[in-house]
């Protein structure tokens, strides 16, 4: 454990950890950095223009401000917060405040960075807090143990806090974002033998069909007509490898309308025609 020496904070109740991952695990994982419970005092602030990490926070009492490339916010006693550090950040406190931390990283931070802050902003409080804390402090054992610790588990427990946070669903929406294009999705897994056109999708969660494309654009990173014809190519790549069935077959069974449908979008996914594949993967 080590003392903080910034300024506004208070060092006889506060103390932090620094772990220096290993190559494997800046290739390969989520790692940890530092870790620290801090007690600010008020008048207390931090600006800083970049630090490579992104930062958890849990605001245990009082309230922290924040000064983001997205936009200012505060957060309240029983806060999240997520930052990317790597760019413009500053919070401060204008009352005696203590907070968790924890700065970190990895090969998919930034990813789940993205996908978490779309949906709930920096700054959201969780139905539950308690895995999340919980797995908080795992990480703080496992930085702190005696015997060793595993980069893996410590991986996993960030693994878990994240997914956390993803899984968890907006307030300010009747009809949630997330929802609509979960159901869609998993819509689509089991009718793909049908016909499916996007304004059918559409009209199936009550959207019109401008609305929902770009809803499902906004959550996926592609259009409800790509991720189609992709769950498709890859029905037919599983069937071209696992059974015997002829392309006519297997395009009455992907939903494409006809084989040559079938192989001008399977070449252009896959480079080859669905026979040259099925010959590839069969041996």
């Amino acid at each position: 454990m080590a003392k903080p020496a910034e300024h506004g904070i208070d060092a006889s109740a506060s103390d932090f950890l620094i772990h220096t991952p290993s190559a494997i695990a800046r290739a390969t994982f989520f790692y940890p950095l530092r870790m620290g419970d801090f007690f600010y005092e008020p008048g207390y602030r931090l600006e800083r223009r970049s630090f490579d990490s992104y930062l958890i926070i849990y605001v245990d009492s009082g309230r922290l401000f924040f000064d983001l490339p997205e936009g200012s916010f505060v957060a309240e006693e029983d806060s999240f917060v997520l930052i990317n550090c790597y760019e413009r950040h500053a919070y401060s406190t204008d009352i005696r405040t203590t907070a968790q931390w924890l700065h970190f990283d990895g090969v998919m931070a930034q990813p789940y960075y993205e996908y978490i802050v779309r949906k709930l902003g920096n700054v959201f409080m969780l139905s539950s807090e308690t895995y999340a804390l919980e797995r908080m402090r795992t990480i703080n054992t496992l930085l702190t143990a005696e015997n060793g610790y595993s980069e893996a588990r410590m991986s996993k427990c960030i693994t878990d806090l994240l997914t956390e946070f993803a899984d968890e669903q907006p307030r300010s929406f009747k009809r949630k974002q997330t929802e609509v294009v979960e159901d869609t999705i998993a819509y689509v897994s089991t009718h793909l033998y049908e016909p499916l056109t996007i304004s059918e999708l559409a009209e199936r969660v009550f959207l019109s069909e401008y609305h929902f494309i770009r809803l499902f654009k906004q959550e996926t990173g592609i259009t409800p007509h790509a991720y189609l014809v992709d769950a498709r190519i890859h029905a037919v790549q599983y069937l071209l490898v696992n059974s015997l069935m002829s392309i006519r077959q297997i395009c009455q069974q992907c939903g494409f309308t006809s084989e040559s449908s079938l192989c001008a979008a399977f070449k252009k996914s896959a480079g080859m025609t669905p026979m040259e594949y099925r010959r590839l993967k069969q041996g």
